[in-house]
């Protein structure tokens, strides 16, 4: 690393090399740390997991019957204004 001073302004240049080597350093900490965070989770069990997607595919299946009624009365109702 190359410091230069010019007019009062502190600049500094980094070499291609020092660039990659701190890009690489900072990447495999990363990787490091999120595989530490990785082993913290708590996994849910097979029946938890099979559970929930039932509920969210019944509650999206609800909602869609909701949306679908809805959507053909006030379209029903639309249309006789039309008319």
């Amino acid at each position: 690393m190359t410091i230069i001073l010019n007019k009062s302004i502190l600049k500094v240049k980094t070499s291609r090399g020092s660039f990659l080597r701190t890009f690489m350093s900072k990447l495999i900490d990363y990787i490091k740390e999120s595989n530490i965070e990785l082993r913290k989770v708590v996994w849910p069990k097979k029946d938890e997991v099979y559970k929930h997607t039932v509920i969210v595919i019944g509650v999206s299946l609800a909602a869609a019957a909701f949306l679908g009624i809805f959507d053909y009365i006030f379209s029903q109702i639309l249309e006789k204004f039309i008319k």
